[in-house]
């Protein structure tokens, strides 16, 4: 890595090199051990020390100790740059400083705000939070090249993506979002629905729901201070909303549970309407209870063997 970068240019300048994913991870490192230290004076004094616990610096010393040396240069250079900034974002994001700057300025300028995380709104069509979000996230270089690729265009398409990702939520299946979305004219079905699997469970449900949860820890500041712990649960839940594909906190505890995307969501609204509560423990009580019966009100005529599938899952049968 140093190598390369000192191909590219004389000076290893290490805010400079943000935009590439190894060394935004290197970054990541040092904010990280930057922040542990708690203080510059000792964080200069131990640098070459927490590099030397690495195996690439260790060779690097043993192959060439004048480019090893520059390394520990710029990277007392780099700890002078991030001094005072608040560096927990850069753990709350998994984003290098530099990314995270980038992001505050874009969620300023989108008006995002701690407000716009409603639960109930967030997935629907008429919100626009989504969008913004994801526009935000295309200029992130630690996200923007996955994200790119669901979307089919090198500078990526927030809105795109954000309705992608709302038809996912509401329930859409892979078929349906490969007819809507990713099928060209070159394309038969299977190699449409192939492409769906892939950017969807390849890209778009991690890499969409890790932006979505980094930008939230951006602009929540102190309001989740001031929520019930039931607020609470809706707000930390709404990237796992896109992750599993599901539009409740219930159907997200059913999917932890093992039960499949296509029943989820509609045995968690039959569960809804006979008050049961949710919670990992009693939920999985509730499932082991449920008839026949139970299964094919909720989900249709192939809730039973939706049920059979669960239960070969987890062990039951």
């Amino acid at each position: 890595m140093v190598r390369r970068a000192l191909e590219r240019a004389p000076q290893l300048e290490l805010h400079a090199l943000f935009h590439m994913k190894e060394w935004s991870a290197f970054l990541q490192y040092l904010a990280h051990t930057y922040r542990q230290i708690g203080d510059h004076a000792e964080f200069a004094n131990q640098i070459e020390q927490v590099l030397r616990g690495s195996f690439g610096f260790q060779t690097l010393r043993r192959e060439d100790q004048a480019i090893a040396n520059r390394l520990v240069a710029a990277v007392n250079d780099y700890a002078a740059i991030i001094r005072g900034k608040p560096l927990a974002l850069v753990d709350s994001t998994g984003f290098s400083w530099e990314s995270v700057s980038l992001a505050l300025h874009g969620v300023r300028d989108a008006g995002i705000r701690a407000d716009s995380w409603d639960s109930e709104r967030l997935f629907t069509d008429n919100d626009t939070t989504l969008q913004r979000t994801f526009g935000v996230l295309f200029r992130i270089p630690e996200l923007r090249q996955e994200l790119a690729e669901v979307t089919g265009g090198g500078r990526g398409n927030g809105d795109m993506l954000a309705r992608i990702v709302k038809d996912w939520v509401k329930g859409a299946s892979i078929p349906d979002l490969a007819e809507a979305y990713f099928a060209s004219d070159d394309d038969d079905a299977t190699a449409a629905i192939s492409k769906a699997c892939r950017l969807v469970y390849g890209r778009l449900t991690s890499t969409a729901s890790w932006g979505l949860s980094a930008i939230q820890s951006l602009t929540i500041g102190d309001a989740l201070e001031g929520m019930s712990e039931a607020e609470q649960k809706r707000f930390r839940n709404l990237p796992s909303r896109i992750f599993y594909g599901v539009n409740s906190d219930m159907a997200i505890d059913l999917r932890l549970l093992g039960v499949p995307r296509n029943a989820a969501q509609p045995l968690s609204d039959y569960l809804a309407k006979q008050h049961v509560d949710g919670g990992l423990r009693s939920m999985r009580n509730t499932l082991s209870g449920l008839s026949d019966a139970d299964w094919r009100r909720a989900v249709g005529p192939a809730g039973p063997t939706y049920q059979k599938a669960w239960k070969i899952l987890e062990g039951y049968s």
